[in-house]
């Protein structure tokens, strides 16, 4: 069987695609993901909410996430993640019939799934495992005793925590075999309540390791990503086949580098364009001193000031809609857009930054009518 005829047998739940909003923050642990498997140059499809939260489908292999949340911030406890609900199903028990489906092919390298939360894990002997961020279940051990319910005296089961998981497990997915080797809890170190801040920094480390560059159009290629895997993610309708999955709820490498294509790696000529518009209109040193500090200064805040970034793209579309009035002179034309965006500005921007901001998007309205 292919790969694709193997995952066309997984089961589905598109149910909590029209709820899906809600989650959204929890789906953009995807977007970390996404940047770690791309660096390792592998061939990759990863897919948003279908047979589980977060999927990764390489040539030869699958990696299956299950997303959850804790806002109260207590450890996650094995009765959490392994204990059936009302239907008969876990948390864990989710993935694992996934892996469990997969791997009895043997057509593909064993399959790696986790239950990734915002919390540590505590084991059953109260020991929160805090230190590790990447857990695998089949190594548990638990270090301390604890009381028996019945007699109140202390006994120390090494195994007991795995021994739940594997008990749980096997009632779930009806099978006396249960393979832990590739199961994993992850204690997240992305806030998966509000993940923006960190996923942008995130997002700045990507652009520079991957160009050798300092980032540029940081926040632009974010918001394309995070646009995709919301839309990718409240995708509602049943795929008929791989192709569909793929075109519908995934993001292929290929697709993910035509993205990286058209943002991060086109031209930054506007920029040398701003600087010499400073040289020919504003002629006193100290003014072409304060305004190239400033080009740079703005330049370097577009890339994690997402005010800033919003600004920028108003100014541009002001610039578009009102170019025919642009008759007099380069400085009077600044400081015309300057009257009409001065107040928008944060209060920390010089005056000298917000004319630098709009001699930058003058400079970037030119170089985009040349491409």
């Amino acid at each position: 069987m292919s790969k694709a005829q193997v995952y066309e047998t997984l089961p589905y739940d598109l149910s909590g695609s029209r709820s899906k909003n809600r989650f959204r923050n929890e789906l953009l642990w995807g977007l970390e993901k996404l940047y770690e498997v791309y660096k390792t140059r592998e061939n990759f499809c990863i897919v948003f909410d279908y047979a589980c939260d977060i999927e990764i489908h390489f040539d030869n292999r699958f990696e299956f996430y299950q997303i959850k949340t804790s806002n109260k911030g207590s450890a996650y406890t094995i009765g959490k993640i392994s204990d059936p609900d009302k239907q008969g199903n876990s948390i864990l028990g989710k993935v694992y019939i996934l892996k469990k489906i997969i791997d009895e092919t043997n057509k593909f390298e064993n399959t790696k799934i986790a239950i990734v939360v915002n919390v540590p894990l505590k084991t059953l002997d109260k020991t929160i495992h805090s230190s590790v961020k990447e857990l695998n279940l089949n190594t548990l051990k638990d270090i301390q005793s604890q009381k028996e319910k019945t007699t109140s005296k202390k006994i120390f089961i090494e195994t007991q925590s795995k021994d739940k998981i594997i008990e749980n497990l096997k009632a779930e997915v009806k099978s006396e075999i249960i393979d832990l080797s590739e199961v994993y809890y992850i204690n997240s170190t992305l806030d998966l309540v509000n993940p923006e801040n960190t996923l942008i920094g995130e997002t700045v480390k990507f652009i520079e390791e991957i160009t050798g560059k300092e980032a540029v159009r940081v926040i632009t290629l974010y918001r394309i990503l995070t646009d995709m895997i919301n839309e990718k993610a409240c995708y509602e309708l049943a795929c008929n086949n791989y192709n569909d999955i793929e075109k519908f709820k995934g993001i292929t490498k290929e697709e993910f580098e035509s993205i990286l294509k058209r943002t991060v790696h086109i031209s930054n000529n506007y920029i040398k364009e701003a600087k010499k518009l400073v040289e020919d209109n504003y002629k006193s040193f100290y003014e072409q001193t304060k305004l190239t500090i400033g080009i740079s200064s703005i330049v370097k805040s577009l890339n994690n000031n997402l005010v800033l970034h919003n600004l920028k793209e108003k100014i541009i579309d002001y610039i578009k809609e009102n170019i025919e009035e642009f008759i007099c002179e380069f400085k009077e034309i600044v400081e015309k857009i300057l009257s009409v965006f001065n107040e928008e500005f944060p209060i920390e921007y010089s005056e000298h930054e917000k004319v630098a901001l709009i001699i930058l998007m003058l400079a970037k309205y030119k170089e985009d009518l040349n491409e």
